[in-house]
């Protein structure tokens, strides 16, 4: 593998890889986000722009919060007989976080990863990571402003929407301490390229059904705290989904509602997979969780990872409640 250890050398190697590869597949994360999904549209774009077709291939339907950009009509559904000369592997640097694509890699000739997590287990490739960078979006638009402000009009401003959703979906709504000086400046080239803050996070932020706030509720029954409240568990079941007609999508984003609990220092979102398999969201907002997130596993950054936990749900909230309590004593 090879780190990259610039954006003028992610250029060059991006612009070499595509000139020199017949097809291209962009992918993400398993569970789709408004970062990771995102920005597989905005390269996509700019990609298109330079004369090269690719597909943003993913093995899951799109979350509901992302219908406003038209997912249906930019995604491929994976395939087994699929194959592509060269893979960019976006908001992630992992094969076992990209589910059945990963499938690609072994098919691939070339693999290019533009990441902004701890680096942990990464593909073999050229490998961009900047965990300073607050979303994928942004390492995007500074490796390729010049190709993004030359796009026609309609592509340019839906590129901007997409962007700023990135923005929108890993500051957590410019709540989390990676919201810093080179976000603002990103939202404010954005604006001048068009967007409407106000209406992208509404389209974002607040497109649910009525069957989702029934759920949310549903979930947020089942609070556990511990610690004196320094330490908040929650849950949900696929029963929950399945009786309001929603899926494992509609799970992203949970922690949110329950950020600002007072005293709280870390979340834990268990969400069931299937019986006996749960996967965990990690928040916190001082604590590094990040390394209770890889003792299973898992990763992601410092104050936001996960996990999967194959156990009974009792036996998950055992296991992770042993690694964070002594936490909480440093």
């Amino acid at each position: 593998m090879t780190f990259l250890k610039s954006i003028d050398e992610l250029r060059g190697v991006f612009y070499n890889e595509i000139n020199k590869h017949p097809s291209i597949a962009l992918l993400t994360h398993k569970n789709p986000d408004g970062d990771g999904l995102s920005t597989c549209f905005v390269l996509q774009e700019i990609l298109l722009s330079l004369g090269h077709k690719s597909d943003v291939v993913t093995d899951e339907p799109s979350p509901n919060n992302l219908l406003f950009l038209e997912p249906d009509s930019r995604v491929t559904p994976f395939n087994e007989e699929m194959t592509y000369s060269l893979l960019i592997v976006l908001d992630s640097h992992s094969a076992k976080r990209l589910g059945r694509p990963a499938m690609l890699i072994d098919k691939a000739d070339s693999v290019v990863v533009i990441d902004h997590h701890q680096i942990d287990d990464p593909l073999d490739g050229y490998i961009y990571n900047d965990p300073d960078s607050a979303s994928t979006g942004l390492i995007i638009y500074q490796a390729f402003e010049k190709e993004i402000k030359t796009l026609p009009e309609p592509n340019r401003l839906f590129v901007a929407e997409a962007l700023y959703t990135t923005l929108l979906n890993d500051t957590n709504r410019f709540q989390n301490n990676n919201t810093d000086e080179k976000v603002f400046a990103l939202s404010k080239e954005l604006t001048k390229l068009g967007i409407s803050p106000a209406e992208l996070s509404k389209k974002y932020l607040l497109s649910y059904p009525a069957e989702y706030y029934r759920f949310l509720g549903q979930a947020l029954a089942t609070i556990k705290s511990f610690q004196e409240g320094k330490i908040i568990f929650f849950n949900s079941s696929v029963k929950m989904l399945e009786e309001n007609g929603l899926t494992q999508n509609d799970t992203s984003k949970l922690t949110n509602w329950l950020e600002n609990a007072k005293g709280c220092e870390i979340i834990v979102y268990f969400r069931e997979l299937e019986e006996n398999a749960y996967r965990l969201s990690l928040r916190s907002k001082s604590v590094n969780i990040n390394e209770v997130a890889k003792s299973f596993g898992g990763g992601g950054h410092i104050l936001a990872s996960g996990c999967v936990i194959e156990e009974s749900l009792n036996k998950a909230e055992e296991l992770i409640l042993q690694k964070l309590l002594p936490l909480l004593d440093t």
